[in-house]
């Protein structure tokens, strides 16, 4: 299946776009498609988005069609993943 993903702030420049579209086997959650984008970008997007351990970064949230989700959240084909930076300033 197609997914749809949004990129902004480091994600955006890490990538170099703005969106772009992944395919992810039928049944994958949004931490496949986290690996994914991990697979696909390499190690610079690794290191930014995943610990030690391979998990998310706690200071990162995910959104599926605008709405926020856990990592196990199912995705469906067509769906928009975001996974949303940390948010800094003042």
């Amino acid at each position: 299946m197609r997914v749809r993903t949004l990129y902004f702030a480091r994600l955006k420049e890490l990538t170099g776009r703005e969106s772009e579209e992944l395919e992810v086997p039928d049944g994958s959650l949004c931490i496949d498609v986290v690996r994914e984008l991990v697979r696909v970008h390499g190690s610079r997007m690794s290191a930014y988005v995943l610990d030690d351990n391979g998990n998310l970064r706690k200071s990162f949230a995910l959104a599926i069609n605008g709405r926020k989700v856990g990592l196990d959240e199912p995705v469906s084909d067509g769906d928009t993943v975001v996974i949303i930076p940390p948010i800094s300033g003042g």
